[in-house]
């Protein structure tokens, strides 16, 4: 198990890495690249930006997450994980496009993404046990 520890951390740690740095560059030059790919009209959307990388940082984890519980053959909590963010999706996208337009999309996805998140960490925790007491880090 300890072998199997050993690779899921260096498989996290590489996809987090990636997308980590591909965030940080474009949230650093993110008016640039808007300037470069669209026009000045568009440069309000650089408002959305934080939080789309924000919410799209949980959406690989939560893909990374759900294929450690699919390897473990646990497709019903998937499934389960998939009815809780729609629902989610659904409150909090009721509420908050009509109040905050495309800014409320954005943080109802990260708001979305996040709570499937908390679930499937709490199910891959009893699945496998991979968050104990001592740090796998």
């Amino acid at each position: 198990m300890n072998k199997i520890k050993k690779s899921l951390k260096d498989f996290f740690t590489f996809f987090i890495s990636l997308f980590s740095i591909g965030a940080v560059v474009l949230l650093m030059f993110q008016e640039y690249i808007i300037l470069i790919i669209s026009s000045e009209e568009y440069i309000g959307a650089t408002q959305t930006i934080d939080y789309y990388i924000f919410s799209r940082f949980l959406m690989l984890m939560n893909v990374l997450l759900a294929f450690l519980l699919l390897m473990d053959k646990n497709s019903k909590d998937v499934t389960k994980s998939t009815v809780v963010a729609a629902i989610s999706m659904l409150i909090f996208s009721s509420y908050l496009i009509p109040n905050y337009g495309l800014v409320g999309a954005a943080i109802s996805a990260t708001i979305t993404f996040f709570v499937g998140n908390i679930y499937l960490t709490v199910k891959l925790n009893k699945t496998i046990k991979i968050y104990s007491n001592k740090s796998i880090f």
